[in-house]
């Protein structure tokens, strides 16, 4: 079904971007367009969101370093960050054990979280990253939290918050943050969000701490 979805979009968008290079530069149609590919843009996105939900994951643990990770993540984002005025803290010690963690999994929700962040800043704010070692009830595990300034979650919607399908964006597929719970899940870990309304939300997770002796991937 999603292939038979995603090829008709690849074709309404190939079509669409040729109408918007023929176009004159001040002509009125180009938002009508424009629009059109955001739309196309947004459907892809659920489309991948739900493959990426209903598929199996493949599991693959290695030794990661928390710092190396959070440097690949923020890459991704550092025209953004800097177009919209988020100023970045990191806060990751070098000393800290490595994560035992399959990379491409723990990097997608990662990227998931941040991009939420970002979003919920529009005028700009702070994200902060921070981690060290936490004792649990199943011993030391490592603790990174994810910090923003923004918006904030309503009070009746955090208990909801990872939920399949549930969102509080108009444009959302409310399967961004279940997907990311799960990959975390399926890591051994545990997801939990803390939010206030006009202060700003906090993603925590608890990841397994490498063996001694396993070496981080350079």
């Amino acid at each position: 079904v999603a292939h038979g979805l995603r090829n008709p979009l690849a074709s309404i968008r190939a079509a669409t971007q040729l109408s918007l290079h023929q176009l004159p530069p001040k002509s009125p149609q180009r938002e009508h367009l424009q629009a059109v590919i955001g739309e196309v843009d947004r459907l892809e996105k659920r489309i991948a969101h739900l493959l990426d939900f209903t598929k199996p994951v493949p599991f693959s643990p290695v030794a990661e370093r928390l710092a190396d990770l959070a440097d690949r993540v923020l890459g991704v984002f550092r025209e953004k960050l800097a177009r919209q005025g988020v100023e970045v803290v990191v806060d990751v010690p070098a000393g800290l054990p490595d994560a035992w963690v399959d990379s491409f999994q723990i990097e997608q929700v990662f990227i998931e979280i941040i991009s939420n962040a970002i979003e919920s800043m529009p005028k700009g704010g702070t994200l902060s990253i921070a981690a060290g070692v936490t004792e649990t009830p199943a011993g030391a595990r490592l603790e990174v939290a994810v910090r923003d300034t923004g918006e904030g979650i309503p009070a009746d919607a955090l208990g909801h918050v990872g939920e399949p399908f549930f969102t509080t964006k108009a444009d959302g597929t409310g399967l961004g943050l279940a997907i990311a719970k799960r990959f975390v899940e399926q890591n051994e870990g545990a997801l939990t969000v803390s939010s206030r309304e006009r202060t700003g939300t906090q993603v925590t997770i608890v990841l397994p701490i490498a063996a001694k002796g396993v070496a981080a991937e350079v």
